[in-house]
C-alpha cells in the first residue's frame, strides 16, 4: 500500500468498526427485547395465546367502565381479545375460565353492540397502547 493511503485506510477502518459496533448493539438490544417478550408468563395457555393472559389482566384492571355490569365487561373483553387473536379457546371455555377465576357467572357472551364498536373497542385499544 502507498504510504499516503494509510491514513485514509485507517479512517475507513475506524468508520467501519464504529458502524459494526453500533449495529451489533442494536441487534443485541433487539434480541433482548424479543426474548423478554416471548418469555412472558401465561398461566392459562389453553385459554390465551402468547401475551393474551398479560393483556387480559391489564385490561381487566384498567377497564373499569363496566365494573357494575361484569357480564358486559367480560363479554367486551372476550370480543376485544378475540379480535387481537389472543384467545385459543371457545366461548364456553372462556365463560368457564371467568366463572372459575373471577366468580362471575356468564350464561353466554353478550353480542357486540354499537356502543362496543364506537366507544369500548377504541377505549380498549388506547389501554393496550398505554395511552390511558
Amino acid at each position: 500500500l502507498p504510504v499516503d493511503f494509510l491514513p485514509v485506510y485507517q479512517e475507513k477502518k475506524n468508520e467501519f468498526l464504529k458502524k459494526f459496533h453500533s449495529l451489533r448493539e442494536t441487534i443485541i438490544e433487539t434480541l433482548d427485547y424479543y426474548s423478554l417478550n416471548r418469555n412472558t408468563e401465561n398461566d392459562f395457555p389453553e385459554i390465551f395465546a402468547e401475551t393474551g393472559f398479560q393483556t387480559f389482566k391489564m385490561l381487566n384492571e384498567k377497564y373499569t367502565k363496566d365494573n357494575k355490569f361484569l357480564k358486559t365487561k367480560y363479554s367486551n373483553l372476550f370480543w376485544f381479545l378475540e379480535s387481537k387473536y389472543l384467545l385459543r379457546c371457545t366461548q364456553l371455555e372462556y365463560i368457564d375460565f371467568i366463572k372459575q377465576n373471577y366468580s362471575v357467572k356468564l350464561s353466554k357472551i353478550m353480542r357486540k353492540t354499537f356502543k362496543y364498536d364506537d366507544i369500548i373497542q377504541p377505549l380498549l385499544e388506547k389501554y393496550l397502547k398505554g395511552q390511558r
